[in-house]
């Protein structure tokens, strides 16, 4: 009871964030109440499946397609921040004896939501390339459940180290949120595709056009467009497709995050 009550308030907190997206960017193509920001993955998961046209990051569509059909019949990625195609995760820390991965084995550390993206699948993903497996290298392993909860943990000490979506540890400085005396980053992963807007697969193509064209034509430099474009943090939008997340999708099975 206690997860579904939890992922109700969530549904409730995206489910608010959907008003500057719909009235800024897209007018008569959907309904606004049809539009949600969705930051975490199984906020996403609900609303795609319940045809809503979802922000959400990337390991969610995958998700929405288990059970047999194919990613493409049931979530079609529609277009993403220019950020969005070389995105990166922050590996931070408060201790001044963590210089680099090495340094992580023996020590306790904080991923964010299991099903995030940027907050825990590329992140571990990674830290594989670099040879620390976190069910056996680190003393123990948290899920701090956001990114800036991520920082808090850090900051607070109850983890030696934790990873956030960089997009959101820069908001954080930027805001003053972090003590930057205290927390640093020490290393940042590779890019990926991470962050797209999405629709049911079986939404029809004229009203997927349309909706892809609506996100293309924003223009940041546009004062009509500059509220959604801030909320975004976005530069521009651009086109994306299924095949961008294929390696996140194999990322998500090897760490058993889908079936």
């Amino acid at each position: 009871m206690g997860s579904q009550q939890a992922l109700g308030q969530r549904l409730v907190r995206a489910a608010g964030q959907q008003a500057p997206v719909g009235s800024a960017l897209l007018g008569g193509v959907v309904q606004l109440g049809n539009v949600v920001l969705a930051r975490e993955e199984e906020v996403a998961h609900f609303f795609i499946g319940h045809g809503r046209v979802v922000g959400h990051g990337a390991l969610a569509a995958p998700v929405v397609a288990q059970g047999g059909q194919a990613f493409e019949r049931l979530a079609v990625p529609l277009v993403q921040r220019a950020e969005d195609a070389k995105f990166t995760s922050k590996f931070i820390t408060a201790s001044e004896g963590i210089k680099g991965f090495a340094d992580l084995k023996g020590k306790t550390f904080a991923f964010g939501a299991p099903s995030s993206t940027s907050g825990h699948l590329m992140p571990r993903y990674f830290l594989g390339q670099e040879g620390i497996n976190p069910d056996k290298d680190f003393k123990n392993t948290a899920f701090s459940g956001a990114h800036d909860a991520t920082v808090a943990f850090v900051q607070a000490g109850k983890v030696d180290a934790g990873v956030l979506n960089a997009s959101v540890w820069d908001k954080l400085v930027e805001q003053k949120k972090v003590n930057s005396a205290k927390v640093r980053f020490f290393a940042t992963t590779p890019p990926y595709f991470d962050y797209n807007w999405t629709v049911r697969g079986d939404l029809d193509p004229k009203i997927q056009a349309r909706l892809r064209d609506a996100f293309l034509k924003l223009d940041a430099a546009n004062p009509a467009h500059k509220e959604i474009m801030a909320l975004q943090r976005a530069s521009k939008f651009i086109p994306t497709k299924a095949e961008n997340y294929k390696g996140i999708e194999s990322a998500a099975h090897a760490a058993g995050l889908l079936r």
